[in-house]
């Protein structure tokens, strides 16, 4: 599997010579990003969805909010979380690096946090999930209010390394973290409110469509 990985992402070329360099040096500094062909099939989706809102949960340094708001153009409007000081001061730097301030909002705070001060309903195109692992299950009808109908939830590392299916063992630190992604796979792929792929490749993403409901009142 890891050679069909690295061919596969050796077929996504990077045109863009600064993201590349952005890459590197969060991959150097150990900064947990997405991967290329996360970002690819995000790229993808947000292309043929039309998404201009999205919220992201987890933004580290701002590489996936910056390959969000490029992917969605103009009219891009990103909202990413994070709770890390020192991180929300590197990503709103990077941000503004690539010209995109006016297109990314960083909030520096918990999800539990922002979700608790968010009563809109249905206003975000898309909702990516790539924070604590653990607070998946947790955050999810929150995600799910805060999506349109006829938007998406993914959610990054749903497998965790092959230790939610059990092809890897569980280590006693990522037990928690294990138990929390295989209660929210085991939500959205039975919510009938969603239409929900799990996508198979090294550490796995949840897709998640959630269906329009007639006379849905968003705000």
């Amino acid at each position: 599997m890891e050679k069909t990985i690295e061919y596969i992402r050796s077929l996504i070329i990077e045109e863009d010579e600064g993201l590349d360099a952005f890459r590197k040096a969060q991959e150097d500094k150990g900064v947990p990003i997405i991967r290329k062909e996360v970002q690819q099939l995000l790229s993808l989706l947000i292309a043929l969805s039309g998404a201009q809102r999205i919220l992201e949960i987890g933004g580290a340094e701002g590489y996936s909010a910056v390959c969000l708001a490029r992917a969605a153009g103009a009219q891009a409007d990103i909202t990413t979380i994070e709770i890390d000081e020192a991180r929300v001061a590197a990503a709103r730097g990077n941000i503004e690096t690539f010209g995109l301030k006016d297109n990314i909002t960083v909030i520096a705070d918990s999800a539990e946090g922002f979700f608790s001060h968010a009563t809109e309903r249905g206003v975000y195109d898309m909702v990516f999930l790539d924070g604590p692992k653990s607070h998946y299950a947790e955050m999810f009808e929150d995600c799910l209010r805060l999506l349109k109908g006829g938007g998406m939830l993914i959610a990054d590392n749903i497998l965790y390394s092959g230790m939610v299916s059990g092809e890897a063992a569980t280590r006693k630190k990522h037990r928690t973290s294990v138990e929390g992604l295989k209660k929210y796979l085991n939500e959205i792929t039975k919510d009938k409110r969603l239409i929900t792929s799990v996508v198979n490749f090294e550490d796995g993403l949840s897709i998640s469509y959630k269906k329009e409901v007639k006379n849905e009142t968003q705000t």
